[in-house]
């Protein structure tokens, strides 16, 4: 499952999907998360701690103390972006939750672009920008080395298959 997610999201952003892409890779910490953490309780607290513990912790920029409210992508800021994204149809997190004043997606041809960054201006606004493809990047290669190295942890009860017969109908193009 993981791997096939991980190809589409891949395809996805071969295609200049990225949104779709976007909403697909935020997934990817609510499914390890949920493998990793059993028993801890809520969605919201699984999600962050796997994201912090295997992305975010390389996100935030060692000068500055944890007493300092930087911004950095953190799991707190990525969970509330997947929560705009796949309830609200809307990539917009509330700014004051996350000691933000600005935020902003970003839609870049690929990884080389750095990605995220957060900075204070001279006016001492807050922003974060975080790009797409990056942030997906990010997700997919973290998800993809956690799922190898604990797939006996990976119970998914389903197949894909492909139904050949649909493709003959004619309203199916």
């Amino acid at each position: 499952m993981i791997d096939q997610l991980i190809k589409e999201i891949d395809d996805a952003l071969e295609h200049g999907l990225y949104i779709v892409a976007l909403n697909s890779a935020l997934t990817l910490p609510d499914i390890c998360g949920k493998v990793a953490y059993p028993k801890l309780a809520g969605k919201r607290a699984r999600y962050i701690r796997w994201f912090e513990e295997h992305v975010g912790k390389y996100e935030r920029s060692p000068r500055f103390k944890d007493d300092e409210k930087m911004p950095y992508m953190s799991g707190e800021i990525v969970y509330a972006l997947r929560c705009a994204l796949t309830h609200e149809g809307n990539p917009s997190i509330r700014l004051s939750d996350h000691n933000l004043t600005s935020f902003k997606l970003l839609r870049t041809p690929d990884y080389t672009w750095g990605g995220s960054s957060g900075y204070c201006d001279s006016n001492g606004e807050r922003t974060i920008e975080i790009a797409i493809w990056n942030l997906c990047f990010k997700l997919c290669c973290n998800a993809k080395r956690y799922y190898e190295e604990n797939k006996d942890k990976f119970h998914f009860n389903y197949r894909i298959e492909d139904v050949k017969w649909l493709k003959k109908m004619p309203w199916i193009k």
